[in-house]
């Protein structure tokens, strides 16, 4: 609780290499303070990034709700075309606005999207905008299982370790949500972490109608379209 404003609030601190490497928590305070003047109604806000006896923390704003891979676990199976548009549609807006921002995810993905009920509504929270970039790209202290649920949303060009990965690394992992939200399952998977990769660069996804016929064709070619394997195929930009 911060106590100064009687406010809940979530506390994300940061343990074991991340602390002893001073460049990369130098960048990881400049991502937070960028994030935090991140003002959009679906993007989970950063108050505060706090450094205190070797401790490193990020106050952000508390969302009591359920994560986006957990509704998609429990349904078990494909979601209503009307639900996926009114979860993915603000979580589109949000993607959109924090690249207008500079400001690219990179790690997209179901869990990363909190749904909190507002009234009868679902209402979408992507959170952890700009921290992704630094936990990429920093020593790895993730499990295996989490680093593995990364993969499975990552783009072939973050997959080659390409320094050249922008928005559109964003809109394929979208992609992937949205395969994942229409059809039920992923388009890649795998049991080990280079397979996982190695299927991002090089196979063609299942079209989904194969799974879901019913699926409007307007809806699969824009699920294939993010998922080109070439940026420049893809949409230009989330909008």
């Amino acid at each position: 609780t911060n106590r100064r404003l009687d406010q809940q609030v979530a506390v994300k601190v940061l343990f074991g290499s991340f602390t002893s490497n001073t460049s990369l928590m130098a960048r990881f305070e400049a991502e937070a303070r960028v994030q935090a003047k991140l003002n959009h109604p679906h993007i989970i806000r950063v108050f505060d990034f706090v450094a205190d006896g070797g401790s490193f923390a990020i106050v952000m704003e508390l969302v009591e709700g359920v994560a986006l891979d957990q509704i998609l676990y429990d349904l078990g199976g494909p979601m209503e075309l009307r639900r996926i548009k009114a979860l993915m549609c603000p979580v589109l807006d949000a993607v959109g606005y924090a690249h207008a921002h500079g400001i690219v995810h990179r790690d997209i993905k179901p869990s990363n999207i909190i749904v909190s009920q507002v009234g009868r509504a679902e209402f979408p929270k992507v959170m952890d905008f700009g921290i992704a970039k630094v936990q990429a790209e920093g020593p790895s202290n993730t499990a295996p299982g989490a680093m593995l649920g990364t993969l499975l949303f990552m783009s072939p060009e973050q997959c080659k370790a390409l320094k050249s990965v922008d928005e559109r690394a964003d809109i394929y992992s979208i992609g992937v949500t949205l395969y994942q939200m229409t059809t039920g399952m992923v388009p890649f998977y795998a049991e080990s972490a280079f397979e996982i990769m190695l299927a991002h660069v090089q196979t063609p996804p299942t079209p989904p109608k194969e799974f879901v016929p019913k699926l409007p064709d307007e809806m699969q070619e824009l699920i294939l379209r993010c998922l080109a394997k070439d940026p420049d195929e893809r949409y230009a930009d989330v909008g």
